[in-house]
Order: C-alpha cells, then structure tokens, then sequence
C-alpha cells in the first residue's frame, strides 16, 4: 500500500518487491493454517490427496510467484547498473 501512497516508490523494482512481500505473507501464512486443517479440521489420521493438494495449492502458487518476482528483481536491479539510464 505504500508504493500506491508515495510518488517516490513508483518504479518497477518498488513494485516488484511490493508484489513479492505479498506472495510471501500468504507462504508464511500458510504453515499455521496448514496445521489447524491437518490437526484439528479433519479427525482422521490421514487425509485424501485432492484435500492435500487443495490445502497446499495457495501456498505452492505463492511460492513459485515469490521466487519468479525475486528472477525478475535481480534481473531489473541488473540491468538498472548495466544500462542505468535506458
């Protein structure tokens, strides 16, 4: 929300790390709810694999977006010393 709030966060490597920190909240997230479902949801001792991968989803997509944005950060930080004024 501070990016959006101060003219002087708008530029793409802001915003990059913005988007990131979201993705990484929901990765953080998910451990505790992850175990709540696992523990105290489902009284069974195991739980089907559509119910583990529905649980898991979220956290994968957040993860994989995560480590996309910090390719995409280290590629734009790159490229802002190579060709800093492009």
């Amino acid at each position: 929300m501070l990016t959006l709030a101060f003219r002087s966060l708008h530029h793409t490597c802001n915003a990059l790390i913005a988007i990131a920190s979201f993705f990484d909240i929901i990765v953080e997230l998910h451990a505790p709810l992850g175990l709540f479902f696992a523990s105290f949801y489902f009284n069974s001792l195991f739980m089907s694999v559509r119910l583990c991968w529905y649980i898991n989803i979220m956290a994968e997509f957040s993860l994989n977006s995560s480590l996309i944005l910090a390719l995409m950060i280290g590629i734009d930080r790159m490229l802002s010393i190579v060709a800093p004024m492009a």
